[in-house]
């Protein structure tokens, strides 16, 4: 969603979350940016701010010799904040 500011200064947010009732999963990012310039943004983000702490769903096994074979999967996105700075040229 998008907003005027005074001085000519424009802002955004975005929102977004992910719901699965099987796994409890619920989570949430939200970043609020403004435009500084025609070719330079800056935004304040936030990712898992709920601190969901559920391993993804995507995994994989390897076999060895012998047979034996190991799972792995990625570990949980932990929760960050910062700010980023965009600029086109």
């Amino acid at each position: 969603k998008g907003w005027q500011l005074s001085n000519g200064i424009s802002g955004r947010l975005h929102l977004e979350y992910a719901w699965n009732r099987t796994k409890s999963i619920f989570r949430i990012n939200a970043r609020v940016g403004t435009d500084l310039t025609d070719n330079a943004t800056v935004e304040i983000f936030g990712t898992n701010l709920t601190d969901n702490k559920v391993l993804p769903n995507t995994n994989g096994t390897t076999s060895g010799p012998g047979g034996s074979r190991k799972a792995f999967t990625a570990g949980y996105q932990r929760r960050e904040f910062g700010v980023r700075v965009k600029a086109s040229f």
